[in-house]
């Protein structure tokens, strides 16, 4: 395992984390060694951390019941640009009912523009003594 690690490493740069789970070839010396010699910071998934999995492995299973037992791909190349579609369909076109009807990427978008806007009202934001201890914008404090 050293070894194949070590040929990955090589071949395809040098990642800035590596996650694992707990299995104990990956928290065998050897194995967390090689990764602490490159500077990757180690990541384990802790226990209790089902969740985490259950997620991924509900896109594993639809990704190969939706697309790849039914495509029969013939090479890597086809495989690559087949599934790529079909991750892009997922996250841009089609709706998911877990997030109200939305697309994972409008929702990503949606959240990032809410914290950004958080953040920038939070940094903008004075002490107003009229309103006890709430938080005002500077804009009405000043009229």
């Amino acid at each position: 395992m050293r070894l194949s690690l070590g040929r990955s490493l090589g071949e395809n740069g040098v990642p800035d984390i590596f996650n694992t789970d707990q299995g104990s070839r990956f928290t065998s010396f050897a194995f967390t060694n090689v990764l602490r010699e490159s500077g990757i910071r180690i990541s384990m998934g802790g226990r209790g951390r089902r969740l985490d999995n259950v997620c991924i492995e509900r896109l594993w299973r639809s990704l190969k019941y939706e697309n790849v037992y039914l495509s029969a791909y013939e090479t890597g190349s086809e495989a690559r640009a087949g599934i790529g579609r079909w991750i892009t369909f997922c996250g841009q076109t089609r709706p998911h009912s877990s997030l109200g009807g939305q697309t994972p990427d409008s929702r990503y978008h949606q959240e990032l523009l809410k914290a950004t806007w958080e953040k920038t009202s939070q940094e903008n934001a004075i002490f107003c003594p009229n309103n006890g201890d709430h938080l005002c914008a500077k804009a009405r404090a000043n009229a």
